[in-house]
């Protein structure tokens, strides 16, 4: 595990909640299909995200799925080998 001692890098909700605009952010657990506590959730600790939110998230916020995985971690604990193979090979 991980654990990042540099708190002045950007937490990925920080980084969701500075590329879309307050309405948009406030739907967010709607469009991603999720209650508002699993938004939180998963935006707090993105490594627990499953594919399918990873994509739609990536989609909103107009980035690659693979850019999620490797400079947020998304999906890391979640994520099989064939899935992230089949993530990479799509961008």
């Amino acid at each position: 595990m991980q654990v990042n001692v540099n708190h002045e890098e950007q937490t990925f909700y920080q980084y969701v909640l500075k590329q879309m605009s307050v309405a948009d952010f406030n739907t967010l657990p709607q469009q991603l299909g999720v209650s508002s506590r699993m938004a939180s959730l998963r935006l707090k600790k993105p490594e627990k995200m499953p594919l399918g939110m990873i994509q739609t998230l990536a989609k909103i916020l107009k980035v690659s799925d693979q850019y999620l995985v490797d400079e947020f971690q998304a999906g890391y604990d979640t994520l099989t080998a064939g899935e992230y193979k089949q993530l990479i090979q799509a961008d």
